[in-house]
């Protein structure tokens, strides 16, 4: 895969701030008065948004923390506009109103607008605070009445999963164009999230032999997307065993993440490793720079397998191809799919 002259989507996480506090989120640790590094004004983060516009990217896509606590964020979204791109946001939808529904749709330029909602009521209120479902919900009402597109997305942990079924029907129900159903694993670090906000292989296994008859009938559920991502992996292994050079994730090759204080990373979910500092460098130059193109290079050739028992295993594949911080926390798909086996699921 060549690498873009630019990437199509710039994720900006312009804030470590958000008025919840939920235990599996990547920002707890970024919080921490220890580790909390400043973040830029609303006047870097608009020159910067000018410079990534005058790169022709298609899309900004706005994340935090949450962005409608940061006091400058519809400035950042005139520039956006003002710059010709689209943009989309993923919020937590507890602050957001009417009013700021119907500013969000005048603009016109909105992809979609994605809610976290995890669960029914007890279950998302159990983690987010007492009356943040009705606010989420309401909120997802408020985006679709003013004629955006909304999105949920869905983390799924111990306490939920078993009411996972339930819940997707009830989203079915709801005036949005698709949703994910994620685990607290993917994408996280192991040592920043509760160890109580995992599932184990054999609850994972259980969650998605309880899914497996309602997925005909889920039709605004992404079927390989979070937790069915796994599924699809093991469905259709045999696929995709000679596409060598090939990586799970293009995110290198077509995407930009910026942090909060203006180091350049290959996404939101992976910090680590920075490119480059853009209180110092253009966007430009960090993108096309050596250490992105290192970074690429490493992606594309396959990550090591560093456990003996993964040699010859039918689904190195994906292990080799994932990004580096979920080849951390994964699970291993040979076990999953002996789970699923024990329990009448068929698995090439």
């Amino acid at each position: 895969m060549s690498v873009l002259p630019a990437p199509i989507t710039v994720d900006i996480i312009f804030t470590y701030r958000c008025n919840l506090h939920c235990p599996f989120c990547d920002e707890q640790p970024f919080r921490r008065e220890e580790e909390r590094r400043p973040e830029l004004t609303t006047e870097e983060w608009c020159r910067i948004i000018d410079e990534v516009s005058a790169a022709h990217p298609l899309q900004i896509l706005f994340t935090g923390g949450e962005p409608f606590i940061h006091p400058g964020f519809w400035q950042m979204l005139d520039h956006t506009v003002k710059g010709n791109m689209r943009f989309v946001i993923l919020s937590n939808g507890t602050l957001i109103t009417k009013e700021m529904a119907q500013r969000l749709a005048d603009y016109k330029r909105c992809d979609y607008i994605q809610i976290s909602l995890d669960g029914l009521e007890p279950e998302h209120d159990a983690i987010r605070g007492k009356g943040m479902f009705r606010k989420a919900v309401d909120a997802i009402h408020y985006l679709a009445d003013a004629g955006l597109q909304v999105r949920v997305n869905t983390v799924v942990t111990p306490e939920s999963y078993t009411r996972m079924p339930e819940f997707a029907q009830f989203l079915e129900t709801l005036p949005i164009t698709r949703y994910r159903l994620n685990l607290s694993n993917d994408g996280k670090i192991k040592d920043t999230v509760p160890a109580d906000m995992f599932l184990t292989i054999e609850q994972l296994a259980d969650f998605l032999t309880i899914m497996n008859p309602l997925l005909p009938q889920l039709k605004k559920l992404s079927p390989k997307a979070g937790a069915f991502a796994y599924w699809d992996d093991l469905l259709s292994w045999e696929k995709i065993q000679d596409r060598t050079g090939h990586s799970s994730c293009s995110n290198p090759w077509t995407e930009a993440s910026i942090q909060p204080d203006g180091l350049m990373a290959p996404c939101m979910t992976l910090r680590d490793p920075v490119f480059g500092d853009l209180k110092k460098s253009s966007f430009l130059d960090i993108w096309r720079s050596e250490e992105y193109e290192k970074f690429r290079k490493k992606i594309k050739d396959g990550l090591p397998l560093t456990m003996p028992e993964c040699d010859g295993c039918k689904y190195a594949y994906y292990c080799k191809r994932y990004c580096p911080i979920v080849c951390q926390t994964k699970y291993c798909r040979k076990k999953l799919a002996d789970c699923l086996r024990k329990r009448g699921i068929e698995i090439p």
